[in-house]
């Protein structure tokens, strides 16, 4: 009596059920490309890191193409949640690095809770490059990158949302202790710089 109905909603669960696995391997292939990308971001090789980037965000964007109703593109976007949040952690951060616009989620075609939640997640990367930048003496980038910090962090804590809507309040408490750090890193450097100008000068006399 119910066979066929049965089979009829099977068929269709069959279809799902290939996306889930086609859009998983898919998952795992972007995140390796995605924190290779952002890695090489943070050694300065934009370039290459780009084109990683570029080519991420035409595969993600081919995979929602792929779906052919709402059931099937909210499950893409679920099983691509962290994907599309790191996606946009590294392309907001490549426009950073390049001086160019920041890409609104809109441009990028992601989700706008995962966009805001590497958006925040952008500001991890921006301390590892102020430590880079203040090793090797480049104390004026270094601020810039405190700049930034504070901008995200400044623009993040205007969102009031329930947790389960978007669960960026931990994020934004995370950034604040994060600028209270790169602030005390900061100013230690700048001290010994000064310091260190110092006794090469007193050396000099």
């Amino acid at each position: 009596m119910f066979s066929a109905a049965v089979e009829e909603a099977r068929k269709e669960l069959d279809r799902y059920d290939e996306i889930r696995e086609k859009v998983f391997k898919l998952a795992r292939d972007l995140q390796r490309s995605i924190k290779r990308a952002i890695s090489l971001l943070v050694r300065g090789a934009l370039e290459e890191a780009q084109q990683l980037i570029t080519s991420s965000l035409e595969r993600y964007r081919l995979a929602l193409r792929s779906c052919w109703d709402s059931r099937s593109t909210a499950l893409v976007e679920r099983y691509l949640s962290s994907v599309s949040q790191e996606l946009a952690e590294a392309a907001i951060l490549l426009a950073i690095l390049k001086g160019d616009p920041i890409p609104t989620h809109a441009d990028l075609g992601i989700p706008s809770r995962e966009y805001l939640l590497g958006l925040a997640d952008v500001a991890g990367e921006l301390r590892r490059i102020m430590l880079t930048k203040m090793l090797s003496g480049d104390l004026e980038y270094a601020e810039r990158c405190i700049e930034l910090i504070d901008d995200i962090y400044s623009s993040l804590s205007t969102l009031v949302y329930p947790e389960a809507l978007i669960p960026i309040r931990p994020k934004v408490d995370y950034i604040r202790g994060l600028l209270d750090r790169c602030r005390s890193d900061f100013l230690s450097a700048k001290l010994a710089s000064a310091l260190s100008n110092r006794a090469i000068l007193d050396e000099s006399m």
